[in-house]
């Protein structure tokens, strides 16, 4: 049967092979692959910056997403499987430490999906690592407001609410030296979040 295969169904068939058995570098390389046979395909793209995400390039995440194709196919109110872009984008430019593109990029997803949370969470790191303390505490109040809508739960935080985007921008307060800072969002999380005895934010 394989031998009827097209050469892309044959790498798809690759991929899963090499997924099912944990072989990330390998599945990385088949959706190299994959691109190079159907150049302009969105999803095919879409996958590969996700492959490139879990194996650790985020210089390449940023060129895949930055490639002029029809995202709009995927990134659209309704489809909110489209935040994985964010996702994945927010994250590589966080790691170059490219924040001010960071912070567009999550609040270009905001006005994609002003209803989830998940581009609440993304904007609050790069306001975070930009030093803008103060615009995270508007954030963190603002979110109150919002209802608890989470996209891709099995993936990302199940059961999203304010409070776990509160969670997420204390430890990034914490992670950036402002100790004092992420202490006083952590305390609004205990209200919010269940939280382990004996241990703090």
């Amino acid at each position: 049967m394989e031998g009827r295969l097209t050469p892309v169904a044959r790498r798809r068939l690759d991929w899963c092979r090499a997924y099912l058995f944990g072989r990330l570098e390998e599945t990385h390389s088949v959706s190299r692959d994959i691109v190079s046979l159907l150049p302009g395909s969105v999803v095919d793209n879409l996958q590969l910056a996700w492959d490139a995400n879990v194996t650790n390039r985020p210089h390449e995440i940023v060129e895949v997403l930055r490639k002029p194709l029809r995202w709009e196919l995927v990134v659209r109110p309704g489809a909110p499987f489209g935040v994985v872009v964010f996702l994945t984008m927010t994250g590589a430019l966080h790691q170059l430490g490219q924040h001010e593109s960071e912070l567009q990029e999550a609040r270009r997803g905001r006005q994609v999906y002003p209803d989830l949370l998940n581009l609440r969470a993304y904007e609050a790191r790069a306001l975070v690592a930009l030093g803008r303390v103060r615009d995270v505490n508007g954030l963190v109040n603002e979110i109150l407001t919002v209802p608890p809508r989470w996209s891709l739960p099995g993936c990302c935080v199940p059961g999203g609410t304010p409070g776990y985007v509160m969670l997420s921008a204390a430890e990034e307060l914490r992670a950036h030296g402002y100790r004092d800072a992420s202490s006083e969002h952590g305390q609004p999380c205990r209200g919010l979040v269940p939280q382990p005895r004996g241990r703090g934010i």
